[in-house]
């Protein structure tokens, strides 16, 4: 990777430590009280543009918009152009995805990723499905730097075209492009890539990297070694989460896809319910919690309107399967072969539920493209302004950064007990090498287990009243900032470093995965 890549962002060190959280743990969802009309809808002049009725297929293969932190928008193809976008938007073939001053990742059915960083734009010109079952998938960079990183998956073939160029991504491979500048770079940080233009192939094996001529007339360098990135951290840690949270038990047997698996297995868990068997229930959430009081409609083409859940782990339970609910335990959610695609109309079973419940009903056509559903305030775990994280009963998990805080069941019980649950956190300050790419970190120490997750800096945190409203908060671009919590045991809270209390905590400054560190 390059290191062309800007962070123009300016902040003070405490209000860089404050999106240190904010940017990993405030998603972008809709908080209105009412339905909402799309601030891009179109004007009765534009009639044509409008949303129509229901008309494709269920079979239309989609993949996960999975993770948005700061000026993220996606083409949907709604007439509107670019949208504004959230975490559990679905994206089709023919879509675009661009980032201003953010960060996206999206996922694909065998839970590999791809991620973009700030100032880039790709397109999906391909996402098919074979009659034989094999996926083909093409990512086109029209801007940027991007990671990839695939799975063992025999049944994915993943191109990634940029100019004239065409990489063809064999099984594990992980690479980081930066089509920046004059002269593009791939790296390839595992697995093996073949890099074709016209009559010439070029491979290039791991920890290789590929330098493109200015023109496609000249043939690209080989290179041996890679070189590092400013956000070759923030990727790192993506790749370790989905590979360490991947669902090795027989509990997801009847899922149809892998994707949204890893966040289901940090955001809750499954339990036997008695004589409801066994269901999935996300932490932090009580038997008043239900999982439809809260998201939003959003609008595709040939498809109708498609349920959006706001929670981080809102994928996979809200496109297949079905939720039950089960007396004095609340609601959970039980895995089904069906896979609901866009048309994934809720799907719940009343036999002993509150009867207050609703569904959300989906929008008329010819209305806007994105309806926020709020039945209930929306309930939100985040950092308050004593430097402590609130874990608060009925987020679900809603504002707890992915990968960060251990086991969260291990507070669960208490979170539902008690309301909330207040976690010391102490912010230090990572001097940087230089002047762009460094990152905002915050880790977490319980015990024995110790998790870190790291963020760019250069993002604006995704906090918005509305799905087209992000927020503005930024870091210094000269250096990173470290944010900690305490043993869930107690302790207090330290500040630059230096402890006050006894707290137990996580790594500092100048600990593990430094800003702008490589892979391996």
């Amino acid at each position: 990777m390059t290191s062309s890549l800007k962070s123009p962002l300016t902040s003070s060190l405490v209000s860089a430590a404050f999106l240190a959280i904010a940017l990993c743990a405030t998603p972008l969802v809709a908080q209105q009280a009412t339905p909402i009309e799309s601030p891009s809808s179109p004007s009765p002049a534009d009639a044509s543009a409008s949303p129509q009725p229901d008309q494709a297929a269920p079979g239309v293969r989609i993949v996960r918009l999975s993770q948005v932190n700061g000026e993220v928008q996606l083409d949907r193809q709604t007439g509107h152009g670019f949208e504004g976008a959230f975490t559990n938007l679905p994206i089709i073939q023919g879509g675009r995805l661009r980032t201003g001053d953010g960060v996206a990742e999206v996922e694909f059915e065998d839970n590999s990723s791809l991620r973009l960083t700030p100032h880039s734009l790709v397109e999906f010109p391909v996402l098919s499905l074979g009659s034989d079952g094999t996926r083909a998938s093409t990512i086109h960079v029209v801007e940027g730097a991007i990671y990839v990183s695939l799975t063992k998956s025999k049944q994915s073939n993943v191109n990634v075209t940029f100019g004239q160029e065409t990489l063809a991504l064999g099984p594990s491979a992980h690479i980081a492009l930066a089509v920046t500048g004059k002269q593009p770079r791939l790296d390839v940080l595992d697995g093996t890539v073949q890099a074709v233009n016209g009559a010439t192939t070029t491979t290039v094996g791991r920890k290789k990297a590929l330098l493109f001529a200015p023109t496609s007339a000249s043939a690209p360098t080989l290179l041996s070694k890679n070189e590092k990135g400013p956000y070759d951290d923030w990727d790192k840690h993506a790749v370790q989460y989905h590979q360490r949270l991947a669902p090795t038990n027989g509990n997801y047997a009847a899922t149809p896809y892998a994707y949204g698996l890893a966040d289901m297995n940090y955001y809750g868990g499954f339990a036997n319910m008695g004589g409801c068997g066994m269901m999935w229930q996300p932490y932090l959430a009580s038997a008043n919690w239900s999982p439809y009081d809260n998201g939003t409609w959003a609008w595709y083409p040939n498809a109708g309107y498609s349920w959006v859940s706001p929670y981080p782990w809102g994928w996979t339970a809200f496109h297949s399967g079905n939720w039950n609910y089960c007396p004095g335990a609340g609601w959970g959610w039980q895995p089904g072969n069906q896979w609901n695609g866009l048309r994934n109309t809720p799907v719940v079973k009343l036999p002993n539920g509150p009867q207050r419940l609703r569904p959300p009903i989906k929008p008329v056509p010819l209305g806007p493209t994105v309806v926020a559903v709020n039945q209930k305030p929306l309930v939100i775990s985040r950092l308050n302004e004593k430097d402590s994280f609130v874990f608060r009963k009925d987020s679900a998990g809603l504002g707890v950064p992915r990968g960060t805080f251990g086991k969260l069941n291990h507070i669960s019980s208490g979170v539902v007990q008690h309301g909330s649950i207040e976690r010391p956190v102490y912010i230090s300050s990572t001097p940087g090498t230089r002047s762009q790419g460094n990152e905002s970190r915050m880790t977490a120490n319980h015990g024995t287990a110790t998790a870190t997750h790291t963020m760019p800096a250069g993002s604006h945190s995704s906090t918005a009243t509305q799905p087209h409203s992000p927020g503005n908060s930024g870091a210094s671009p000269g250096g990173g900032h470290s944010v900690s919590s305490g043993s869930f045991g107690g302790g207090g809270a330290s500040r630059g470093g230096g402890a006050v209390g006894g707290g137990a905590m996580g790594g500092s400054a100048g600990g593990s995965h430094a800003s702008g560190g490589g892979h391996h």
